[in-house]
């Protein structure tokens, strides 16, 4: 669910694709994660009108909403930037995943259980349906090489087929983005598909397996096509790892692991102080950084971040975003972006 991940990815060089890459680039994007283009980074800021698409723009560091109408004041619902966040009866509750020159965006209604992926211009204008999934909540979302991998998890109904609440009964597709042909799979529909991402040219996905009441996380490998899959890491210790540049991380008490997957060697990366907290789920971003939950009590006390790449925690004060070029996105009270540099 997108709880869970909300929540791992293979470091991309940028996380929005050019045209100019080769056919055999191993590019992908994740829905719910950090959205960062060439030119900037897009994200959801919630105001008094509703969701709004905001783009931040890294060479003059100014945050603003992503709306080009003239004499906006960017508080009505006339405002391009919350209109491109409406589609139909659903909304765009993460920004829109930049891919080969194109904005590809989820919107959702868990009360309709209607599910649209559209693409628009990076300026989102020429906005297109491309797949409707219904029934269900996306739960885990990739593009990559022109098709998005789907996880839903459906819907239980009452005796009048009305909705009620997801039913834990998962459903994954492939969905060609240039025909929107949907083919659903061949897997196993009592357990969610995480998709973490590209190896080897292998999509890379997490679900889980039930053994004596004990859940152990399972990393599978799936082909382009989504006709083969097989195991490629078994009975792994916690449901928090995630892929990134070619090692599965996570998160053991206060040690951050890293598996190398193609050595299948373990290190350690770094320690982490939690000030007497209990590290809970944990989340890589598609750069490096993870963000970790800390818990007392059963209650939520703060985020720690540990940036992989320096294998170091961060010692930013803050509300970190994602890692963007040599600093750190912080986002502030008001969900605006402003750049900081350890």
């Amino acid at each position: 669910m997108r709880k869970i991940l909300c929540v791992l990815c293979l470091l991309l060089v940028c996380c929005g694709c050019s045209n100019k890459e080769k056919k055999d680039s191993e590019a992908y994007v994740i829905d719910a994660f950090p959205s960062v283009s060439e030119q900037g980074v897009y994200h959801i800021v919630k105001g008094k009108i509703g969701n709004q698409l905001y783009f931040y723009d890294g060479e003059t560091n100014q945050d603003v909403p992503l709306c080009a109408k003239p004499n906006c004041d960017h508080n009505n619902n006339q405002c391009e930037a919350y209109l491109i966040t409406q589609y139909k009866d659903t909304v765009m509750n993460y920004p829109p995943m930049p891919y080969e020159g194109k904005l590809y965006g989820v919107y959702m209604n868990m009360q309709t259980g209607n599910n649209y992926l559209c693409s628009m211009e990076e300026d989102g204008s020429d906005r297109k349906e491309i797949l409707k999934l219904t029934d269900g909540a996306i739960a885990s979302l990739m593009i990559y090489k022109n098709k998005a991998y789907i996880c839903l998890e459906t819907f239980e109904h009452d005796e009048n087929g009305r909705i009620g609440r997801l039913a834990e009964n998962y459903l994954t597709y492939i969905g060609d983005l240039t025909n929107g042909k949907l083919t659903q799979l061949d897997l196993d529909e009592d357990s969610i598909v995480n998709f973490e991402g590209v190896w080897d040219k292998q999509v890379m996905y997490m679900t889980i397996k039930e053994e004596n009441d004990n859940v152990k996380g399972v990393l599978m490998s799936l082909s382009e096509d989504g006709k083969e899959n097989k195991v490629f890491l078994d009975n792994m210790s916690t449901l928090n790892a995630f892929l990134y540049k070619g090692s599965i991380y996570s998160n053991d008490n206060q040690q951050i692991k890293k598996l190398d997957l193609k050595t299948k060697e373990e290190a350690d990366v770094c320690q982490v102080h939690t000030d007497g907290c209990t590290l809970d789920s944990g989340v890589n971003d598609p750069f490096g950084l993870m963000r970790i939950t800390c818990v007392k009590d059963n209650k939520f006390v703060k985020e720690i971040y540990v940036d992989l790449e320096k294998k170091q925690q961060v010692s930013i004060e803050g509300n970190i975003y994602t890692k963007y070029k040599d600093g750190y996105l912080v986002m502030d009270e008001q969900g605006l972006l402003k750049f900081v540099n350890e």
